[in-house]
């Protein structure tokens, strides 16, 4: 799971159940209640709070006054926190945001293209601003986004875009039609230890093997935390673990360096925050500008 809603529906299957739950997601602001509500979820990841300075510091470094802040809504709720603290960011370098557009779950619309484009037509009626901050979003209505975005003229030389790193992360995963909707757009992208070469060697090799069609056969953050998680549950359960609060507590005391970088929690939450690189989406790849 990788985005906080999804996490937080099966965090609370699993409280019910007492079977601990590893989530590469994290709420955008943690509370001691998300502890106590969540008393078995493992968040393989921090909040977001860095990242958003970061998208604070490139609206500064670029003189931006002003920015449209776009985000998918979610049924279940989650990403409000996040918007407060990118506009808190966002004031405390001189700039706000001066438009909010919220796009429907894509999950529960039967035409999201047709959903875009009108909340895209309204955004032009109200506001002359080019700077786009994609802030949350799923990579299906991002692509969507982008798509009917660059067909109305708002992916070029006198726009600007950065998206996050929910979607920053996935960009190995489309094709290049999609890549070219967003090409000029940075993102920033979770940066994680790439030295393991036996690993990346074997993975290249099977996925190659299953898709030989597909160009990147490099394994994104997503599944480099997810071989991380399977060495988590793996030690734990190594250790005597005769009742599932043992075996979550074996899973918590993990303390080693994963493909992912440091696995260490406090209060359920990696303790150390991943380096993040900055991309430019080029072509049919994301180039690092800056790390």
């Amino acid at each position: 799971m990788h985005t906080w809603q999804e996490a937080a529906v099966v965090a609370d299957v699993g409280g019910q159940a007492h079977v601990p739950v590893i989530s590469f997601a994290a709420p955008a602001i943690t509370t001691p209640l998300t502890a106590l509500r969540w008393p078995f979820l493992i968040q393989m990841a921090k909040n977001g709070s860095d990242q958003i300075k970061c998208i604070a510091d490139i609206v500064q470094a670029c003189n931006w006054r002003r920015v449209i802040a776009i985000y998918e809504d979610e049924p279940y709720g989650g990403d409000s926190g996040k918007l407060a603290i990118l506009s808190e960011a966002l004031r405390n370098v001189g700039s706000e945001i001066e438009y909010r557009l919220a796009l429907p779950p894509h999950s529960l619309v039967s035409d999201p293209e047709n959903g875009v484009r009108e909340e895209l037509v309204k955004l032009q009626n109200k506001t002359k601003c080019r700077v786009f901050i994609v802030l949350q979003s799923s990579l299906e209505m991002a692509t969507h986004l982008f798509r009917e975005a660059k067909q109305m003229g708002l992916v070029e030389d006198d726009s600007a875009w950065i998206i996050a790193d929910n979607i920053a992360n996935l960009l190995h995963s489309v094709n290049d039609s999609v890549l070219s909707s967003m090409e000029g757009a940075l993102g920033i992208k979770t940066k994680y230890y790439s030295g393991n070469k036996d690993f990346y060697a074997l993975f290249r090799k099977k996925f190659r093997t299953n898709y030989p069609d597909e160009h990147n056969s490099d394994p994104g953050i997503y599944a480099v935390r997810a071989y991380d998680s399977i060495r988590i549950v793996t030690q734990a359960i190594e250790k005597m673990t005769s009742t599932p609060k043992m075996l979550l507590d074996n899973m918590l005391s993990s303390n080693f360096s994963g493909l992912s970088g440091k696995i260490h929690f406090e209060e359920g939450q990696l303790s150390d925050t991943p380096m993040s690189t900055i991309i430019n989406v080029v072509g049919n790849n994301g180039k690092d500008t800056r790390k």
